[in-house]
């Protein structure tokens, strides 16, 4: 009897404990892998942060099961195959889903706990919604014909279009009011975004008009309505947007010889407070780690870091702060294999004496060759300068290189290179992304790390800042 009981409690120990925990089935109709998994990233993808993963795998029946903790209400990745979507879950709730990958986004459903389930059913029938309105490709376009007016009109029609189709679907499906309520703040606050941006968007696409728009009286009171401290808000990705997008606002406002970073922190400093001014101000240390390292910055960090508060965050950006000193200016270029179209390795010795203006790209990156006449028009500009222009391509193969080079006019203009060793190249000079560019002094030091683009004309001062430096 001793053994029977001892068992029972066991396993309503074991029941217990799994009851405590987030549960997920599913079943995918014709299945794209043996493996479906969920994630989501501690912040709210405030910083740049390991996720936190699991994973499952999928049975020959399509069947899967996962089980993980949930500290909070989140929204969490769901991947399978080249699919993905964005489920709603609260902790400690069971949730079904089905999905047939041929219509993946058409055929989700979830069933279960009503909050999770529904607010998850919810997102999905959004985002098909959401899928056929105007972004922000539709505003740019019509910031580059329209009217004031016309521009405003738009943007309040988008926005009243979207919050009434979420409540519209809320109450089809009786979602609760916690999951409506989320999307209805999504439609306000992209609304919001667009209306701080259509300004600064104004003054780029159309620069014949230096005035600027012609905004009416009280153009700027929707800010009233949307205030940027507001905590409640942290986890939706539009409002993380939102107060991005004001920041930039304020700075567009500053003057010229304003320093973006200082004035966008004294904004944080006087505007913000408490979670908000946290993340925020974690989110702007981030993208400061990632260009030049100065000493103002290293001090902001160790500041950052002494307040208890924000430990988590602070380890995070300590590995940022790491790479920024070993990309530091005056630091030695990382060493990586380079090779010319014959062959031959190449190194950074072999390019000494002059400054470097390196680019890095790939024969099928659309915005590397949107680059490349800007990039020509530089070199006719500098020609006669003690500057190499090296082109470092990471294609897969020299094929596709060598068509590129002939495609793109690229040939006979500056240093040609290609690296065999993609992934080491990417780790080694820190960017997941292309065209990234570097400027190195006449040493083969880092002069500039994330260096402005040939479009932008801060290319050629700060090459020229480079060249003066080495005189």
């Amino acid at each position: 009897m001793k053994k029977i009981l001892t068992a029972l409690c066991i396993c309503l120990a074991v029941q217990t404990l799994s009851a405590q925990k987030t549960t997920l089935t599913g079943l995918i109709l014709h299945p794209a892998g043996d493996v479906v998994t969920i994630s989501w990233e501690p912040q709210a993808g405030w910083i740049e942060e390991e996720p936190v993963v699991y994973q499952a795998e999928v049975g020959s029946d399509g069947k899967f099961r996962i089980e993980f903790e949930l500290d909070r209400p989140r929204e969490v990745i769901l991947v399978h195959g080249r699919e993905r979507t964005t489920m709603y879950l609260y902790p400690r709730e069971q949730v079904s889903m089905k999905v047939d990958t041929e219509q993946f986004d058409e055929t989700l459903e979830y069933k279960g706990a009503a909050r999770s389930a529904s607010a998850s059913n919810l997102m999905a029938q959004m985002f098909l919604f959401e899928e056929q309105q105007p972004d922000s490709r539709a505003l740019v376009a019509l910031i580059r014909k329209a009217e004031p007016q016309t521009v405003i009109d738009s943007l309040v029609r988008w926005r009243d279009r979207a919050v009434n189709h979420a409540e519209g679907l809320a109450r089809k499906l009786s979602t609760s009011d916690d999951g409506a309520q989320r999307l209805v703040q999504n439609a306000h606050y992209q609304f919001a975004s667009r209306m701080l941006e259509y300004p600064m968007f104004y003054r780029y696409f159309r620069p014949e008009d230096t005035d600027g728009p012609a905004l009416p009286e009280g153009y700027y009171d929707f800010l009233k309505k949307y205030p940027v401290q507001q905590e409640s808000a942290l986890d939706l990705v539009s409002y993380r947007d939102y107060v991005l997008t004001y920041l930039d606002y304020k700075y567009s406002q500053a003057n010229e010889d304003a320093d973006m970073t200082t004035f966008k922190r004294a904004v944080i400093t006087q505007e913000l407070k408490g979670r908000v001014r946290q993340l925020v101000e974690a989110r702007l240390l981030s993208a400061a780690l990632d260009g030049n390292l100065t000493k103002e910055v290293e001090n902001w960090m160790a500041e950052f870091a002494s307040n208890g508060d924000n430990a988590a965050m602070a380890r995070s950006l300590s590995a940022k702060l790491a790479l920024a000193r070993r990309l530091a200016p005056g630091q030695p270029a990382p060493v990586i294999s380079m090779q010319r179209r014959d062959g031959t390795s190449v190194t950074w010795a072999d390019l000494a004496g002059k400054v470097v203006y390196l680019d890095f790209w790939a024969s099928w990156c659309g915005p590397c060759r949107q680059e490349m006449p800007y990039s020509h028009a530089l070199i006719e500009r500098m020609g006669e300068e003690n500057v190499a222009f090296v082109y470092l391509s990471i294609d897969q193969d020299t094929k596709a290189w060598r068509k590129g080079l002939k495609d793109l006019g690229l040939e006979e203009a500056g240093v040609q290179l290609w690296t065999p060793e993609i992934e080491e190249t990417g780790t080694a000079f820190a960017f997941d992304g292309i065209p990234t560019y570097y400027i190195l002094d006449t040493k083969g030091n880092i002069f500039m790390r994330n260096a402005p683009r040939p479009s932008d004309p801060e290319a050629e001062v700060q090459i020229r800042a480079a060249l003066e430096m080495n005189r």
